[in-house]
Order: structure tokens, then C-alpha cells, then sequence
């Protein structure tokens, strides 16, 4: 079996979701997927994307079913619940790229071990846009054979990854602190902006500075840039990295952290913020417009 004809399955077609399907189509792979609004799927299918109406008819037994959905609960739905992907996909090999909780990826990897199979943690960092591109980067944990199974399907989907090991447990606390550095550094920001649009200066000239200069990323310049325009257009931002599924990752660090007896002295206070901007009805926003609350 050649590596595209692999019986391969994407369920969950939000915005990072679909950015994943088109790359694998573009690549030659043959593609069932799943969505629980099904209409999500029409530009999918047009391509030639199989859809299915449950998602444990999209898996196929053996094969590799990569999951991008929003939370640990959609997740846990989607694999261990009423036509959920564990049992039909067997001693398959669930990619799972979605943002969730140490706890959670342990409990699904034991779930399909029990089942023949394995679960392979692989969430990503980077925007839709981003993922359009293959320019994510991965981070991923798992059972070794199953992490090379899927090697060749984040080759394409990312421009490289860090190996975690074996603990699936590992990649989930490893992103889950990376969106925190994120996010607080999006914080700081919102702060330094806002301080320096008190004085009449114009917050994109600082977005620039801060991202050429004192703080040289990418990152930090895309998120200088998103807080600037909210600024200076005084309208939200649309979601890349919205305000809901932000305040969901920092409170999964913190939850994490607990459990594992350590203190999380940032968290808070970036959580704190969350709250203030999801009460101002930014819920669904992008997270640069934390100014707006």
C-alpha cells in the first residue's frame, strides 16, 4: 500500500480542520471526513472527499484517523461515544491534533490500545492561515511504531516537528505551555499598545518595533499587528485564535499544573484578562482584541 492510499479519515472542519483536509487532498491523498454540521464538508466533497454522516463511518478499521476539534469534550465525544471512531477504527491509529488536556490524551490512548490500536498526541502551533501553508509546527507523543505510521501524513501537514516520546500525554502539556507563552506575551502587549495609544502613538509603529527588534518573531509581530488594528479600529479582530478556545487552553494549564503539584504564577492573571474580554461579549473574537474589553 502506497503512503496515500492509506485509509485515511479527518473529523472536526473548522477553520484549522479544512486548512488540513485541503493540504492532504492537495497532496494526493484519498480522504473520508466528518463534521457534525455536515455542511462544513460541501468544499470537501467537491474536491472529491468521501462524507460521512456518523463519525465512525468515516474511520476504517487499520487505517489512521486524524482529529482537529475544539475541546477535550468534543473529543471524548467523538471517539468514545455513541458511532465514535475508537471501536470502528480498531487497531488503527488515532492522530490526534487537537488542543486538549494530559489527562484526556492518556485516557484515549489507553482506550485504543485496549482496542488493538494507539493514539498519537500531535497538536500543532500556528494559525489557519498558517496551515494552508504546511507551515505549522508540530510537537508529538505516542507509541514510537504508531508515531512513524504517521510520519509521512505530518510531513505534509507541518513544517517540522519535536518528538515528545512515548507518554501521549507529553505533546498536550508541551502546547498547552506554549499557547500560555502565547497568550501571555498577547497580554503584554494588549498592555504596552494600549499604554502607548494613550499617548498618541501610533500603536502600529510600536507593533513593528517590538516585532523587529526587541522581541524578533514572527509570532510576536503577528500578534503586535492583530492588537494595533483593534486599536485603531476600535472592531474586534476575526478568530484565528479565538477568546473562548484561548481561555479553555490556559484553564487546561492550569488544571494540568494542579494535578501535577506545580504553580502556574502567569495563568491567572492571563486568564483573568479572558474573562474580562469574554463579559465584553468577545467570546468568539480573536484573542488580539483584548484591548476591546
Amino acid at each position: 500500500m502506497t503512503t496515500t492510499s492509506v485509509p485515511l479519515a479527518l473529523l472536526g472542519l473548522g477553520h484549522m480542520g479544512l486548512a488540513l483536509a485541503n493540504r492532504l487532498l492537495d497532496a494526493g491523498y484519498s480522504l473520508h471526513v466528518y463534521n457534525r454540521t455536515a455542511e462544513k464538508a460541501r468544499p470537501l466533497a467537491e474536491r472529491g472527499a468521501r462524507v460521512a454522516e456518523r463519525p465512525g463511518d468515516a474511520v476504517t478499521r487499520g487505517g489512521i484517523a486524524i482529529t482537529m476539534v475544539s475541546d477535550d469534550a468534543a473529543l471524548d465525544g467523538l471517539t468514545l461515544g455513541p458511532d465514535g471512531i475508537a471501536d470502528a477504527l480498531g487497531d488503527g491509529v488515532h492522530l490526534s491534533m487537537s488542543t486538549v488536556g494530559p489527562a484526556t490524551a492518556r485516557l484515549l490512548a489507553v482506550e485504543q490500545a485496549r482496542r488493538g490500536g494507539a493514539y498519537v498526541s500531535a497538536p500543532v502551533f500556528g494559525r489557519p492561515d498558517v496551515a494552508a501553508q504546511g507551515k505549522l509546527w508540530g510537537v508529538m507523543s505516542g507509541a514510537a511504531a504508531a508515531r512513524a505510521r504517521v510520519a509521512p501524513l505530518l510531513d505534509v501537514l507541518t513544517r517540522g516537528r519535536t518528538d515528545l516520546g512515548d507518554d501521549p500525554a507529553a505533546a498536550s502539556v508541551v502546547k498547552l505551555g506554549g499557547n500560555l507563552l502565547i497568550l501571555a506575551a498577547n497580554a503584554a502587549l494588549t498592555d504596552a499598545l494600549s499604554l502607548a495609544a494613550a499617548y498618541d502613538i501610533d500603536p502600529a509603529t510600536l507593533a513593528a518595533l517590538y516585532g523587529d527588534t526587541l522581541f524578533a518573531s514572527p509570532m510576536i509581530k503577528n500578534y503586535a499587528t492583530g492588537v494595533a488594528r483593534a486599536l485603531s479600529s476600535h472592531a474586534p479582530n476575526d478568530p484565528g485564535f479565538s477568546v473562548r478556545l484561548a481561555r479553555k487552553d490556559v484553564t487546561l494549564a492550569a488544571e494540568a499544573a494542579r494535578a501535577a503539584g506545580a504553580s502556574l504564577r502567569v495563568a491567572e492573571t492571563v486568564r483573568a484578562g479572558l474573562d474580562d474580554a469574554t463579559a465584553a461579549g468577545l467570546g468568539d473574537a480573536d484573542v488580539t482584541s483584548l484591548p476591546l474589553a
